[in-house]
């Protein structure tokens, strides 16, 4: 996934401000539980607090599906900030990567078996429909794309498989939305497309698309 500024700074803001509300909660509930000789309770709160501050931004990003290198720099940051141990930066590593994964998984599984939304509307899931009967050339296939899924950041969107790709599996300029499904119809003409590479190649990317429902006829 590719870098994003933005991206790294709100996580980083989010991160430290829920370390410092972790830090002092964890401080308040160990105060007076302690005796002497224990172990610093601002040291203890501030340590598991820079290892928690990662947690919730982790389970968000990977829920959105957002992208996961500016939350594991964050995170290392963070954690290092308020625990003043390099070791706590490191461990974030592997608790955000784990988080991150396993949230991801649950939100693919329940994405998955998600029911469709009908005609009228019933369901949350939205249905794409492309046609793509008569087609003689690729950019009449993202044409039609374009003008079905109204995607984010059509206006920068490579209409390209490379960038149809990057658009499906880590929500970069031609993303077509959460909770959706696009059905491509009639896609005999797209057989011909570059010797029946460009099919293939979509049939490809449905079958590994996870964010994002493909059907390919």
């Amino acid at each position: 996934m590719k870098w994003s500024w933005k991206s790294f700074g709100l996580q980083f803001a989010s991160a430290f401000m829920l370390g410092m509300v972790f830090a002092f909660s964890i401080r308040m509930w160990i105060d007076g539980r302690q005796s002497e000789g224990d172990i610093d309770p601002k040291l203890l709160s501030m340590g598991l607090g820079g290892l928690l501050a990662p947690v919730i931004p982790a389970a968000i990003s990977g829920w959105k599906g957002w992208a996961l290198k500016p939350l594991l720099v964050a995170g290392v940051i963070v954690s290092y900030l308020l625990s003043g141990n390099p070791g706590a930066g490191i461990l974030s590593l592997v608790v955000v990567s784990i988080c991150y994964s396993t949230v991801r998984k649950v939100r693919i599984v329940a994405f998955y078996y998600a029911p469709s939304r009908n005609e009228e509307g019933s369901q949350h899931m939205r249905i794409i429909t492309i046609d793509c009967a008569g087609m003689t050339n690729d950019q009449e296939f993202w044409d039609a794309y374009v003008g079905a899924a109204m995607p984010e950041g059509r206006g920068s969107f490579g209409r390209n498989l490379d960038a149809f790709w990057d658009a499906v599996s880590a929500g970069g300029p031609g993303w077509p939305g959460e909770d959706c499904e696009l059905k491509f119809i009639h896609t005999r003409p797209l057989k011909s497309f570059a010797g029946g590479r460009f099919y293939d190649a979509l049939k490809d990317i449905a079958a590994r698309s996870e964010w994002v429902r493909i059907d390919v006829e």
